[in-house]
């Protein structure tokens, strides 16, 4: 019997064509184990260390029911459907059930926007008792997007361990719609990490420069909590630090953009006069 564990060391280069990609070095935790070892057969879009987070934490709670916001490629949901009973994936591009049709047979993919979806699905499942036990949150990256899914998956009274995960919670938007969601209104919430896995200044051409990646973590528990609650980040002052560089780089990208407009219409009525 072979028990070698799947090796995968793919890697993205700095000269890779993909601009969302290029210098994002490797792709995949290297070694899954014999459960795991198909989930690279789709692109998912977190560093290996955000990988191993999910994994772990899926790996240990056993969702009876998960709920993913924001679908994309499917590289978070390969994960989820393989390590939950059942998983709600919702993404605003209508084409991602078609694109995905056949791949996981436990998953129901809700279409449109979440703050008009999730609402609904939160109230259904809540009145069902239903045990949800992990939310992956990666869908609308804007502050007040991020914070509407917050407080939508706030609705929950928790029958069972919540673990809430946030992607990029280094990026100053995303980051701003978890600190400003109403945690502390909630009062099954135990904890909230900001810094469960950081991020970094990314290097791929379509974003180099700017602060992307981390998760967030939040805790959720079917008892009331007691004592001290408040948000925590141990990666504040490496954020705040970064800032800066964040902020140059976004108005540097602006004023390219800008030129590049003016250049296009300029070059159209030249070509139409």
């Amino acid at each position: 019997m072979n028990t070698k564990p799947e090796i995968c060391l793919k890697s993205f280069y700095s000269d890779d064509p993909d601009g969302e990609k290029s210098g994002q070095g490797l792709a995949f935790v290297p070694v899954l184990g014999e459960e795991l070892s198909q989930i690279s057969t789709l692109d998912w879009l977190m560093s290996p260390a955000e990988q191993i987070g999910v994994i772990y934490l899926l790996e240990r709670l056993k969702p009876r029911v998960s709920i993913e916001i924001g679908t994309r490629y499917g590289g978070s949901l390969q994960v989820l459907a393989k390590l939950s009973e059942k998983v709600y994936s919702l993404d605003l591009d209508p084409d991602v059930p078609r694109r995905l049709a056949g791949k996981f047979a436990n998953v129901e993919y809700i279409t449109g926007s979440s703050r008009t979806t999730l609402p609904p699905l939160v109230e259904q499942l809540q009145k069902a008792n239903e045990p949800v036990s992990f939310v992956l949150i990666d869908g609308d990256h804007s502050a007040e997007g991020v914070r509407c899914d917050i407080d939508s998956i706030l609705q929950f009274r928790p029958v069972t361990p919540l673990f809430i995960i946030m992607h990029d919670s280094y990026n100053p938007e995303c980051r701003k719609g978890i600190t400003s969601a109403n945690w502390a209104g909630n009062p099954y919430v135990h904890s909230v990490e900001l810094d469960f896995i950081s991020g970094c200044l990314n290097p791929a051409r379509a974003w180099r420069g700017e602060l992307w990646g981390g998760l967030g973590l939040a805790v959720l528990l079917p008892e009331k909590r007691s004592g001290r609650f408040e948000v925590t980040g141990r990666g504040n002052l490496t954020v705040q630090t970064l800032r800066p560089l964040h902020n140059a780089r976004l108005l540097l990208k602006q004023a390219h953009g800008f030129l590049a407009h003016r250049w296009n219409k300029k070059s159209s009525r030249e070509t139409s006069s």
